[in-house]
């Protein structure tokens, strides 16, 4: 018996297709009808994330070759930011201003939200935290992380005091110190002269 697996998203698009007909008993059989169907599917895949569904039960990774029944397949692209950083902030924070909005004991203002009483003051306090782990969530996973690989370091990135001078890059952030403080530099120019002395 033939069985409906329908694509979402990108992998619909890239496809140019929905929904396919296949006698297919699992979620595992069904991808393997895909990419052999489609070769160029594989390597469009293996750098994303999908959830797959039968019905409406989500399948684990561990389940994708149990047999399944007779529902609907579906395999639904996952939308993440940079390798996930910051994006479980995000969808918690996400979570808390539903709640804050949902509960209906605050109000959201341009300064976040307020509420009266302790049913209003409680739900402004959930959806104020979920407005700022949704914010540094968002900041989190929209500022790459710079990796520094040890075969290949760069002496000028080193985090160690080396020689006479401490070293950086070209457009490196100069930092502006008010008041006194005790902190390391960031050498802008450096030159070292000989000079004989008669004694």
């Amino acid at each position: 018996m033939l069985r409906k697996i329908k694509l979402y998203g990108e992998l619909a698009k890239f496809l140019g297709q929905k929904t396919l007909e296949a006698e297919v008993h699992s979620a595992g059989q069904a991808i393997r009808f895909l990419v052999v169907n489609f070769p160029q599917l594989e390597a469009h895949m293996a750098d994303r994330y999908y959830k797959v569904l039968v019905g409406d039960w989500e399948i684990k990774e561990e389940e994708i070759n149990y047999p399944n029944g007779q529902e609907d397949i579906r395999i639904v692209p996952i939308v993440g930011g940079e390798g996930g950083r910051g994006t479980r902030q995000f969808l918690l924070g996400a979570a808390f201003i539903g709640i804050g909005i949902a509960s209906g004991g605050a109000t959201l203002g341009a300064g976040g939200f307020t509420g009266v009483g302790f049913l209003g003051g409680a739900t402004a306090v959930i959806g104020n935290i979920g407005i700022a782990l949704a914010l540094t969530g968002l900041s989190q996973m929209l500022t790459p992380v710079e990796d520094i690989k040890e075969e290949e370091q760069d002496p000028r990135r080193s985090f160690n005091f080396s020689g006479i001078q401490n070293t950086s890059r070209a457009g490196v952030a100069v930092p502006v110190i008010y008041g006194q403080t005790m902190v390391g530099s960031i050498v802008v120019s450096a030159n070292i002269e000989n000079e004989q002395v008669e004694v």
